[in-house]
């Protein structure tokens, strides 16, 4: 450890602690330092977040913004990349607490207030928080010294640190409690960013082939989505949080915003989240503009971390009259009521699809998480040839079936991104690893139908206790296919079967 570094938790007045930007040196108090660490190798990406902010980093409990001194200072790039990793010091005051990323430590100085020299605002070469200069070896060495109040009250980067009662408490709950978890996430990504919704706002998932241009064209909205005949309008998320755009495949989020169903196009869907509201950390509010919509930062089971939207703050009211409303006046002019009348008739279900060479749904109920594809799976002697292994899943050995076994599936796959979809039956888990994940729909009960026996050929007996119902759901080519809806119950009473045989 150095002097600075040592020095840095001693709070002694009239010390200053100089750090490196290229060849350029400066100075901050100690009372302002609360430590200096290495960089971090990966900080999360904030949306809307101004240049100088480089990401978030979860420090102890709290969710600290990291800002770039050089970018901040609006100093030139570094003119060579050096082999020596940067660091980041953390400047606290109060609640307060910011870290600042600069090139390399410098040295411990202790001086009388006569040794500064002050300077009026906005003298120095770079512009903003330097307050005084320190002028070494006869004024032949010029050390600029930071305002740190200043760098703490930056527009747009207020931090909020999280009350210690409830750190607390949060450490208490045990694996048990977090298992019992009852609501979830959706977790996607938009421009690098990880961003996640409550599931209860989304409607539906679906890819985003299929748009059509808006007959209502404005600055948010240029496409439409029509979804069992309703006429959806699509906003690009890229563009309202000005991220870079995806300009590959992406996804649909159908969310219902202010009453209304809005289309959020996304650049992928990662996963299902269980979460606790309690475990949402504070963020700080990197900019006026749609404030309102971060909710706080999650870290899942995983150990990944996302920004938790709250889908109040996406659009405002008069976005969404212009947008939704807009779009609904048209349809009702073109169409009359007859589509709202046939959406609201029977009751509603939500599935989630995947392939398994075909496509098949399950209830979004029975499934508690969607996890990746790992390879690291444990074998026994005596594991069933349905059993692809068991996989550790905090702390707790589950089994991950085969399907194309278990049931005989000779199809080949059509996609190739696996996951394993998690059940829970009682208080025993199964994992099944599927071919990729398709989409979440909503669909009406009295419209799944029994499917006819040419549907299955020679399949049927293999299915029979485990296929519910089919359905047939309109694909982003306009075609109409069906999905055959399984229950996980019985899946899990036939992998209970094989493992006894």
């Amino acid at each position: 450890m150095s002097e600075m570094e040592s020095v840095a938790t001693t709070g002694t007045s009239g010390i200053y602690g100089t750090f490196y930007l290229d060849d350029d040196e400066y100075a901050i108090e100690m009372e302002g330092l609360q430590e200096v660490v290495d960089a971090p190798s990966q900080l999360q990406r904030m949306p809307l977040a101004p240049p100088f902010l480089v990401g978030l980093y979860h420090l102890r409990g709290r969710v600290l913004p990291v800002a770039d001194l050089r970018t901040l200072l609006k100093l030139p790039p570094a003119a060579h990349a050096s082999d020596t990793p940067r660091r980041m010091a953390v400047i606290k005051r109060d609640s307060a607490c910011v870290g600042v990323l600069f090139d390399r430590l410098g040295e411990v100085l202790r001086l009388k207030p006569e040794d500064r020299g002050p300077i009026a605002f906005g003298d120095a070469k770079c512009g903003i928080p330097v307050k005084a200069v320190i002028c070494r070896e006869d004024g032949e060495h010029v050390v600029q010294v930071l305002d740190f109040e200043a760098i703490l009250s930056i527009r747009n980067l207020p931090a909020i640190e999280r009350g210690g009662h409830e750190d607390e408490a949060a450490l208490r709950m045990t694996h048990r409690m977090r298992d019992l978890y009852r609501d979830k996430l959706i977790g996607f990504t938009v421009g690098g960013c990880s961003l996640a919704l409550e599931m209860k706002c989304v409607n539906s998932i679906m890819g985003k082939l299929g748009q059509l241009p808006s007959p209502r064209k404005s600055s948010l909205c240029e496409t439409i989505v029509m979804l069992q005949g309703v006429m959806v309008p699509v906003v690009k998320m890229a563009k309202l949080f000005h991220l870079e755009e995806n300009g590959e495949l992406g996804r649909l989020l159908i969310c219902r915003i202010g009453g209304e169903l809005i289309a959020f196009e996304v650049d992928d869907v990662t996963s299902i989240i269980p979460y606790s509201k309690e475990r949402i950390l504070p963020i700080p509010v990197l900019h006026d503009f749609r404030a309102s919509v971060f909710q706080g930062s999650f870290t899942d089971r995983e150990g990944k971390d996302f920004i938790v939207l709250d889908e109040n703050g996406l659009l405002t009211r008069p976005e969404i009259s212009e947008i939704a409303l807009g779009h609904q006046r048209l349809a009702t002019e073109n169409q009359g009521q007859g589509t709202a009348q046939r959406q609201d008739r029977g009751g509603k279900t939500s599935l989630l699809t995947f392939r398994v060479g075909r496509l098949y749904g399950l209830k979004l109920t029975e499934v508690t998480e969607v996890l990746d594809w790992r390879q690291e799976l444990a074998r026994t002697p005596d594991t069933p040839p349905a059993v692809l292994g068991f996989m550790n899943l905090r702390g707790a050995p589950i089994p991950v079936l085969d399907p194309r076994v278990l049931f005989q599936i000779d199809h080949e796959a059509k996609e190739l991104a696996p996951k394993i979809l998690v059940f829970q039956e009682g208080g025993r888990k199964i994992g099944m690893r599927v071919d990729s994940l398709d989409s979440i729909i909503s669909t009406c009960t009295d419209g799944q139908q029994e499917l006819p026996e040419l549907f299955f050929r020679d399949e049927k007996g293999r299915f029979e206790e485990s296929f519910s119902k089919g359905i047939e759901v309109a694909k982003e080519d306009g075609q109409n296919t069906a999905v055959v809806v399984l229950h996980a119950t019985q899946i899990i009473q036939r992998l209970s079967n094989a493992l006894v045989a």
